[in-house]
């Protein structure tokens, strides 16, 4: 994983915030999001919306954050997309975000 491969609109996150945005996603997640109880970290974020890329494991995970500060009660919130591998997340999200965005 190299973070200097991010392109806009996704951006690196200092510590300070990569703690703010776990501890967001924990205040976030039930019990029943896949999510729950794994060891997260915040790599990235896009600065022109709520995603936020995690790691989980030894998978990534793009989280649409809700900032609503409540659990959610239905395991399918916040949204979550998967990405097997650090190269399938530049592939197949970063890669289109970017074009999306107009880098």
């Amino acid at each position: 994983m190299d973070l200097s491969q991010l392109k806009e609109p996704w951006v690196s996150v200092p510590p300070q915030e990569a703690r703010s945005l776990v501890e967001e996603l924990h205040r976030e997640i039930a019990s029943i999001h896949p999510i729950f109880g794994k060891p997260v970290e915040a790599l990235a974020r896009r600065k022109d919306c709520d995603d936020v890329l995690f790691r989980v494991n030894d998978h990534f995970a793009v989280v649409h954050l809700t900032w609503t500060g409540v659990r959610e009660k239905n395991g399918k919130y916040p949204r979550t997309e998967w990405y097997e591998s650090w190269a399938l997340f530049v592939s197949e999200r970063m890669s289109e975000d970017s074009i999306d965005y107009g880098s």
